[in-house]
């Protein structure tokens, strides 16, 4: 988890926008671990992204 945050991070700064394939695949890696915990829905997972990047 970590790494996708790094990886984040560095999208933000290299000025990547949010449709970006890299940006894309870096958060289909952040979908695929929260699903080791429970299954958001679609309506959900937006959400809970905007909340962790405040925190």
């Amino acid at each position: 988890m970590d790494q996708v945050h790094l990886d984040l991070q560095q999208a933000i700064e290299d000025g990547l926008e949010l449709g970006s394939a890299k940006v894309q695949r870096i958060i289909g890696r952040h979908l695929e671990w929260i699903k080791g915990y429970y299954t958001p829905t679609a309506e959900i997972y937006p959400g809970f992204g905007q909340s962790v990047c405040r925190a």
